[in-house]
C-alpha cells in the first residue's frame, strides 16, 4: 500500500515538473490571438486542448509564456487587446502575416520584451505612446506596414534599444529630438515614410551609430 502511495506522489511530481502550469489570464490571451486572427487557418495551428507548452510557436519557461514567434503562419485579422498580459513575454515576433488593425497599447506592459517585430504586415494607426513604458526594448522592427502619423517622443525613454526599424509605412512628422537619448542605438531606418523637417541635431549623440537611413522622406538637411 505504502508503496503505491510512494509511487503515486512521485508521478505527481514528474508530471508537474514536465507539464506547465500556464495561468489561465495568460491562457486566455492566447485563445483570443488564436479566435481573432483565425487560427483555424494558420499554416501551423494550436490544438486548444493540449497544453499550451505544446502549441507551436510558444516557449513557456517556469510556468510563463517567454516567446511567442508565429511569423510567416497566415495569421489574419486584429491583434487582441489584451496582448499586453503576457507579462513575461521577452521577444514576440508575428512578421509577415496579414495582420491589420492597430498595435495594442498594453504592449507598453510587458516590462520584460526585448523584441518586438510585427514587420510585413497591413497594422494601420499610430505607434502607441505606451511603447516607451518598455524600458527592456531592444529590437522594434514594424517596417512594411500602414503605420500613420508621429514617432512619439515618448520612445526617448528606450534607453537599451539597439534598432529602430520603421521603413515602408506612412510616419509623419519630424524626427523627435528625443531620438538623441537612445545611447545604444545602432540601427535607424525610417526611409520611405512621410517624414519631414531636419535631422535633428541629437543624432549625433548616438556614438555607437552604424545605420542611418532617412531616403524617401520629405526632409531638408541636418540641424
Amino acid at each position: 500500500m505504502k508503496t503505491r502511495i510512494l509511487l503515486s506522489l512521485l508521478l505527481l511530481v514528474c508530471s508537474n515538473a514536465i507539464f506547465a502550469i500556464v495561468s489561465e489570464i495568460e491562457k486566455k490571451v492566447l485563445v483570443d490571438l488564436y479566435n481573432s486572427t483565425e487560427g483555424n487557418n494558420w499554416n501551423t495551428s494550436w490544438d486548444l486542448n493540449e497544453p499550451v507548452e505544446s502549441w507551436y510557436g510558444v516557449t513557456v519557461e517556469n510556468d510563463k509564456v517567454v516567446r511567442l514567434d508565429l511569423s510567416i503562419n497566415n495569421l489574419k485579422g486584429n491583434l487582441p487587446i489584451n496582448l499586453g498580459d503576457l507579462t513575461s513575454l521577452q521577444s514576440i515576433n508575428l512578421h509577415k502575416n496579414n495582420l491589420t488593425g492597430k498595435i495594442p497599447s498594453s504592449l507598453g506592459s510587458i516590462l520584460t520584451l526585448k523584441e518586438l517585430n510585427m514587420s510585413f504586415n497591413q497594422l494601420n494607426g499610430e505607434i502607441p505612446r505606451t511603447i516607451g513604458n518598455a524600458h527592456s526594448l531592444e529590437i522594434i522592427s514594424l517596417f512594411m506596414n500602414r503605420l500613420e502619423g508621429a514617432i512619439p517622443i515618448e520612445i526617448g525613454g528606450l534607453t537599451q534599444l539597439k534598432k529602430l526599424v520603421l521603413y515602408n509605412n506612412n510616419l509623419s512628422g519630424s524626427i523627435p529630438n528625443e531620438i538623441g537619448a537612445l545611447e545604444n542605438l545602432i540601427e535607424l531606418h525610417l526611409s520611405r515614410n512621410r517624414f519631414s523637417g531636419i535631422v535633428p541635431l541629437e543624432i549625433t549623440n548616438l556614438k555607437g551609430l552604424k545605420i542611418l537611413s532617412v531616403f524617401d522622406n520629405y526632409m531638408i538637411g541636418i540641424n
